[in-house]
């Protein structure tokens, strides 16, 4: 039997969540990235990079930059103003520089951390 109404004039009889996968067969989907933020592809990877790499890398050069410039003086806890919760990791600074140093990488890692959720 041929339907007279198929076609342009006939009525929408597909349901909703089957049209979206007839428009898209056969096809690849596209897809654009919104990028009000500003932050290029290049930002993000190093972002990336650098929050996973740095700590590690950053801890390796202040062992080797600090291992024989301890300050039996310097007490670290006094030097924590703004940087409590990261305490666990600035209690074994072995003097200024170093703590100065420590908060540095802790800021760095931040700011790469505010790029990647952007």
């Amino acid at each position: 039997m041929i339907d007279p109404f198929r076609g342009r004039f006939g009525p929408n009889i597909i349901p909703e969540d089957q049209i979206f996968r007839i428009q898209t067969r056969g096809s690849t989907p596209q897809f654009t990235l919104d990028t009000d933020e500003g932050h290029s592809i290049y930002d993000v990877a190093k972002a990336q990079l650098g929050y996973s790499y740095m700590p590690i890398i950053d801890a390796t050069i202040n062992a080797l930059k600090f291992r024989d410039e301890e300050d039996p003086d310097y007490n670290p806890l006094a030097d924590m103003m703004g940087y409590e919760e990261y305490a666990k990791d600035l209690i074994d600074a072995k003097n200024e520089e170093h703590m100065r140093e420590l908060k540095s990488e802790i800021d760095e890692n931040k700011q790469r951390r505010q790029v990647l959720a952007e």
